[in-house]
């Protein structure tokens, strides 16, 4: 079949036998068709022809568009009917249904804030413990620096004051200063060993003070959590919202072309729309034809 050829075969259902005047309408349709597929439009006669046979298919076609509302117009006034006495019930549910659903959304959104507030707090608190407790550690070690210092100092004494004790020992002239002097020796020694002993134990009570200190700062913090309301038949989640604050910087791919806007312009300037509407659109005329149904 070629494309000047209509293919659609009207068939008529079997309601259409109630109603002759829709019968004889779509008869009359598949007349048309029947002269349209035959007809050659190839001089001014047939070309009248094809013009009037064009009139008397817009007259059937009003015709036919007449019963077809004859018969749905009281249907669609009916459903109106229907409609509207529905609109008002579903309406006032629905918005029932939503202030109840902004009134628990607001309610678990200040619940999510609240436990955003009470980490927050946590973590505030950690913060500062771990800074106070780099502090005492700061402190405690120069503290025990100046400690060690002072001990090393009395050790560095003792040891000269024994050396000195020594020199007296060796030069003394008689049994009874020999005597004092290596009595006086042996106690410098013994206080220097001593002195020892008192840095390495302030040396060793330091670092288990600064553990002690750096084990309290990383214990961790007990955080309230406020409990997550939950009900039957409800599923809390979130929802991606958007606005848009700079259409210049929107993708290509999502600025749709308002067509009907577009259209519009065209059918009234013509190819003139291309200044209003942009150089990204190609117009051209095409033939047409105006056609009046003959009464």
């Amino acid at each position: 079949m070629s494309e000047d050829q209509i293919p659609y075969v009207v068939t008529v259902p079997p309601e259409v036998e109630t109603a002759p005047n829709v019968k004889q309408l779509v008869v009359t349709t598949q007349d048309a068709r029947d002269v349209a597929n035959k007809l050659v439009v190839s001089s001014p006669d047939t070309y009248n022809q094809a013009a009037e046979l064009i009139s008397k298919i817009a007259m059937a076609a009003k015709r036919l568009e007449d019963e077809r509302l004859s018969i749905t117009r009281p249907m669609d006034a009916a459903k109106k009917r229907v409609m509207d006495w529905f609109r008002g019930p579903l309406y006032t549910l629905d918005a029932t249904r939503e202030v109840l659903r902004k009134k628990m959304v607001t309610f678990t959104t200040e619940q999510n804030r609240l436990r955003e507030e009470e980490r927050q707090r946590a973590e505030a608190a950690a913060r500062q413990q771990r800074e106070e407790a780099a502090r005492l550690v700061r402190e405690e070690q120069e503290r025990a620096q100046a400690e060690q210092a002072r001990l090393q100092e009395e050790q560095r004494q003792a040891e000269q004051l024994a050396q000195e004790a020594a020199q007296r020992a060796a030069a003394a002239t008689t049994d009874e200063d020999r005597a004092n002097a290596e009595k006086e020796q042996k106690r410098l020694k013994l206080e220097q060993l001593r002195a020892a002993n008192r840095a390495e134990q302030a040396a060793e009570q330091s670092v288990e003070r600064v553990e002690q200190i750096e084990t309290t700062a990383i214990e961790p913090l007990f955080v309230p959590q406020t409990e997550v309301t939950k009900a039957k038949g409800i599923a809390q989640r979130k929802v991606a919202k958007y606005r848009i604050n700079d259409l210049s910087k929107i993708n290509a791919n999502f600025m749709v072309p308002d067509e009907k806007a577009i259209g519009a312009m065209v059918r009234s300037m013509g190819t003139n729309a291309k200044k209003v509407i942009g150089e990204g659109i190609e117009i051209w005329l095409e033939d047409d034809l105006t056609v009046r149904a003959k009464s």
